[in-house]
């Protein structure tokens, strides 16, 4: 109805139809469950329901499927997760509606270390670590408790992680989960520096630091490496015009003897002193002149790979 100031009026009717959005209900086979459990969930009373789907752990699923199992793969944040159904009516009009349920029991993640140094960590989500829990690192290495390992080849494989008791939930398990390791270096843009550029030798018998020259299985210049020298097979060293003043063909290993980064190294590592003596524990008749070397050294890391260590170091008299 309206009017003007001049006291003219008029009424003006529409007719509008509001139809019933669609609803629907649902039913669970039960609220309280453990981390693995699978459960059902039915649509109940749907009313002017046309098309709906599930929705759990961010998946979406079952399109129109009137009852679905699911497993519960994770440990929600604080214990609590919905099962939601999204459905839309035949107009166009859409809604949705959840149901909670609890859940017990123990979860983790598993993720590759930074820097690509073909180990996995494992941290438990929502809590501590149960008592009794053991990992398989799915390389056919023995159950352990460390939340780091390191494995010897890339590749992905399956972790899981089993306790004997949490939140309620006897013998759980929280399944199994994949994680995949490379090797890319170390942490660090600076290459790790495994052996000495320039040596002193002053040829009286002794082992003093920098009288040898050796590879170190440390990284001489403190830089975090995936890798460490588990042992040496072979050196040769040349002069500049070619002649071999060194060679050792062998096998030493450090991890055998226990090694530390300390510059502490034992006599019986091998090396060249200088001198024309393939034996660091004694001196040679002759003591070659101040120059530029030449060295190949094959080594083996710790993750079993083997490289030969080329490169040029100064002797220093």
């Amino acid at each position: 109805s309206v009017a003007t100031a001049f006291g003219c009026n008029d009424n003006v009717a529409r007719t509008f139809t509001f139809e019933q959005g669609p609803t629907a209900e649902i039913a669970l086979s039960g609220t309280s469950f453990c981390v693995g459990d699978q459960f059902t969930a039915s649509i109940v009373d749907p009313q002017n329901v046309s098309n709906y789907s599930w929705e759990f752990e961010g998946n979406t699923f079952g399109a129109n499927d009137p009852e679905v199992t699911i497993t519960i793969t994770r440990l929600p944040t604080g214990g609590t997760a919905p099962v939601k159904i999204n459905y839309e009516g035949a107009t166009g009009c859409s809604d949705s509606k959840e149901a909670q349920i609890q859940v017990g029991g123990f979860d983790f993640e598993v993720s590759p270390q930074t820097g690509g140094c073909l180990r996995a960590q494992v941290s438990s989500v929502g809590g501590d670590f149960p008592a009794g829990y053991t990992i398989d690192y799915g390389d056919g290495s023995a159950e352990t408790t460390e939340l780091t390992h390191k494995y010897a080849t890339e590749g992905t494989y399956q972790v899981t992680v089993s306790v004997p008791d949490a939140a309620g939930c006897p013998g759980a398990t929280s399944g199994t989960k994949d994680v995949t390791v490379s090797f890319s270096g170390g942490n660090s843009d600076e290459e790790p520096i495994f052996v000495p550029n320039v040596f002193t030798p002053d040829n009286d018998n002794t082992t003093n630091i920098n009288d040898i020259f050796r590879v170190n299985p440390f990284p001489l210049n403190g830089v975090s490496s995936c890798r460490e020298i588990k042992g040496v097979r072979a050196y040769q060293i040349f002069n500049r015009w070619g002649k071999e003043v060194y060679s050792f063909s062998g096998t030493y290993d450090f991890t055998a003897n226990d090694l530390s980064p300390a510059i502490d190294m034992p006599s019986m590592i091998p090396g060249w002193d200088g001198t024309d003596n393939a034996s660091i524990t004694e001196l040679g008749s002759f003591r070659y002149p101040a120059g530029v070397y030449v060295y190949a050294i094959e080594v083996v890391y710790d993750d079993n790979i083997v490289e030969v260590l080329k490169g040029n170091v100064t002797l220093l008299r």
